[in-house]
């Protein structure tokens, strides 16, 4: 189904601003508060993976350039830890 709805140009760049915070498009927004607005109950929002996918490149390396075990996976885990926290509390 298709709906056209006219809103204020603030009202807009509010929602698109949103949207964007959520890593997702204007339209798949909008689908997601109507969906849960529909159902009576939440719908879940975007993984951290889904949301960072495709803006962040990624170093995979297990291993540092002179062949000893890198650090580079705890920083991820802690990283990754931290910015799932951050979406929860609604700061991301």
């Amino acid at each position: 189904m298709t709906v056209t709805i006219d809103i204020a140009p603030q009202v807009e760049a509010s929602l698109r601003r949103k949207a964007a915070a959520a890593g997702e498009s204007l339209s798949g927004y909008l689908r997601r508060l109507a969906e849960r607005e529909a159902d009576g109950k939440p719908v879940a929002a975007p993984s951290l993976a889904e949301m960072l996918a495709g803006r962040i490149g990624v170093i995979d390396s297990a291993e540092n350039t002179d062949g000893k075990p890198s650090r580079l996976s705890e920083h991820k885990t802690a990283f990754g830890d931290h910015l799932d926290r951050k979406h929860r509390e609604g700061r991301l």
